[in-house]
């Protein structure tokens, strides 16, 4: 099985505003080509594009098949893993207890987790924007082979630190950037040990409730409630059919804090709004959130968000059987995700990449 790291036919329905045809009749045209090429030539199962401007649908399709034994259509709201995007929502949380004083983003996490080697060097912030050189346990042998023989394990989120803790570190903190699902579990584990309540209640009561985020959820069982996509994934590492039904297949427990989450694109719509305006924190504080760990070829990895030229604001995510990138711009005013029920080398984040200069 190829090693779990979350960073990633049928047309259906068609929603379109009478007032996009001409603006974005080139969009729509390339988006089309382009959908219909992955689930063509390569071979993608079934996937949502969803590009609106405030109210304004410019694009919203499912396409191709949700599951592929009984040939059932992709559906646009659809319940699907949101992988990655979920560190979005963790590193919001501890955001608004810094806001609230429980703690600063430039204290050091010695205090929090005595044990761990160098904590005393490492900062809140630096978990954040990964700038810790913590080593990130989903890379590791060992959590790679104990993923293949006990799929449904319940992880404590103390075990995977460990796996962590075992494997060494990249850098010296703060003399490097590396992405690392360790970063963002230490600050659920700091959630938890600030609030004494559970990171899923606290996501729950501080975020998704407060935004009216109905089919948003953190399970902490494999399967899915509601209406879902099967999700593929390629388990023999070769990135090669035929494709593996794998939607629950692990306890989502190995992602936690960093990408246990399950959402919709109605409910995306909302939060990312209300993330990238920076409506959920202090405007100070969403100032010191946009200060970058990484600035490389246009995207700058901010404090468990990225900003992809200046302009769009998210994250993307994988989990096996499924793969998203979803964004936010307060400039344009535009949303736009892309979802596939895989995991593969079919990246989103490339289909995204190809349609953010058409509708800047």
């Amino acid at each position: 099985m190829k090693k779990i790291i979350l960073m990633t036919v049928a047309v259906l329905f068609l929603i379109i505003s009478p007032a996009y045809s001409q603006d974005y009749s080139k969009l729509t045209a390339f988006v089309e080509r382009y959908s219909d090429s992955m689930l063509t030539t390569a071979l993608q199962p079934g996937m949502i594009i969803s590009i609106t401007k405030g109210n304004e649908v410019i694009y919203e399709r499912s396409k191709g098949l949700a599951n592929i034994d009984t040939k059932a259509p992709m559906v646009t709201d659809f319940r699907f893993r949101i992988g990655s995007l979920t560190k979005t929502f963790t590193c919001t949380v501890l955001l608004q207890l810094v806001d609230e004083k429980k703690l600063t983003l430039d204290e050091s996490i010695d205090k929090y987790f005595p044990d761990l080697p160098n904590a005393k060097n490492i900062t809140v912030r630096m978990l954040g924007d990964m700038t810790s050189g913590l080593y990130n346990y989903s890379e590791a042998k060992e959590f790679d082979d104990s993923m293949k023989a006990h799929p449904k394990k319940l992880w404590k989120p103390s075990e995977l630190v460990e796996v962590s803790v075992r494997n060494g570190t990249y850098f010296e903190p703060g003399k490097g950037w590396h992405y690392s699902n360790t970063n963002t579990t230490l600050i659920g584990m700091i959630i938890e040990k600030l609030t004494g309540n559970t990171l899923p209640n606290e996501i729950k009561t501080r975020i998704t409730d407060k935004l009216g985020m109905k089919n948003t959820d953190f399970p902490e069982v494999p399967e899915i409630w509601g209406s879902h996509p099967e999700g593929y994934g390629e388990d023999d590492g070769s990135w090669v059919y035929p494709l593996v039904d794998v939607t629950t297949k692990y306890n989502p427990s190995w992602g936690w804090a960093a990408g246990a989450m399950v959402s919709t694109i109605e409910d995306l719509q909302i939060y990312l709004k209300a993330l990238a305006e920076g409506t959920m924190i202090s405007k100070e504080l969403m100032a010191e959130r946009m200060k970058p760990g990484l600035e490389r070829d246009g995207l700058k990895y901010c404090f468990g968000m990225f900003i992809i030229g200046d302009m769009y604001i998210g994250h993307n995510g994988s989990y096996p059987g499924f793969h998203n990138i979803s964004v936010h711009s307060p400039k344009t005013g535009i949303t736009a995700i892309i979802f596939y029920n895989t995991q593969s080398n079919r990246s989103p984040d490339d289909f995204l990449k190809a349609i953010l200069p058409m509708i800047e």
